[in-house]
């Protein structure tokens, strides 16, 4: 049994948070609060510092499955939806559809997912066209290993498809600071453009976001029309 209880009330998490605003808390207080509560073996401070200590990151943490959630000490059900519910609101906040825009150079595309620059891990956005490519959808539907992006194809084409777009521009970022494409860059993007002239969805670029540079295959030739 933890000595959690005992704490003063001005060290827990939430008093600190209620007296002092949520800067003066560490990232493990801060998770501690989204948990709520501890276990009967654990208190929700321990918790909370053996997640971040087994995957180092809020992002790593919030993007792991439903299922690897709850192998941790401590993380029921309840407390594994609570987090991906909270992943989900991120990722929607940071992906929030952009109208009014339309594409007319890849640097158009740059600026609106300007967050990815940072990131630690791989994300994949993929951001749907009309035909007169205005955007009519962005989504963030992947987030890969810090050198490593799985695609799969039914999800990047799923909401094309319902949006009725034109076409579709991927996006995704490089944390290594490297903007150039892999050769699993260039071989997946081009086996989405032949899966997209079957769905009649053109794939019109692929973007590949550094902190301080992108890559456009499309500029670069590196897509196969």
């Amino acid at each position: 049994m933890s000595n959690f209880k005992k704490l003063p009330i001005n060290l827990k998490p939430r008093e600190k948070l209620k007296f002092h605003g949520t800067s003066r808390l560490t990232d493990q207080e801060l998770l501690a609060i989204i948990l709520q509560s501890g276990s009967s073996q654990f208190s929700v401070m321990q918790i909370s510092q053996m997640l971040f200590e087994k995957y180092q990151t809020f992002e790593n943490i919030l993007s792991q499955s439903l299922q690897e959630l709850m192998t941790n000490p401590g993380i029921g059900e309840v407390k594994a939806i609570n987090l991906k519910a909270i992943h989900e609101i991120i990722k929607k906040t940071q992906t929030k559809p952009i109208s009014n825009i339309t594409i007319k150079h890849p640097k158009d595309i740059v600026a609106s997912v300007e967050y990815l620059k940072n990131k630690e891990q791989e994300h994949l956005v993929v951001i749907a066209v009309d035909s007169r490519f205005n955007i009519i959808n962005q989504e963030e539907i992947f987030i890969g290993t810090i050198n490593e992006i799985i695609i799969h194809p039914r999800e990047i084409f799923v909401n094309a498809i319902k949006s009725m777009a034109y076409g579709i521009i991927l996006v995704h970022n490089h944390p290594s600071g490297n903007s150039n494409p892999s050769e699993n860059d260039i071989i997946s993007t081009n086996k989405l453009v032949e899966i997209g002239k079957f769905l009649n969805i053109k794939v019109l670029d692929h973007l590949i976001i550094s902190k301080n540079d992108y890559y456009s295959l499309r500029e670069n030739n590196d897509i196969i029309n």
